[in-house]
């Protein structure tokens, strides 16, 4: 796992610890 953290838009989907594989799908759905 990989603690992450981010300020703004979606910040929810990037508090706490997450797989590396996690953080691009959470990009991905960003972007969508």
């Amino acid at each position: 796992p990989v603690a992450t953290f981010a300020m703004g838009v979606g910040q929810e989907m990037f508090a706490g610890f997450y797989d590396n594989t996690d953080i691009g799908k959470n990009l991905f759905k960003l972007l969508d």
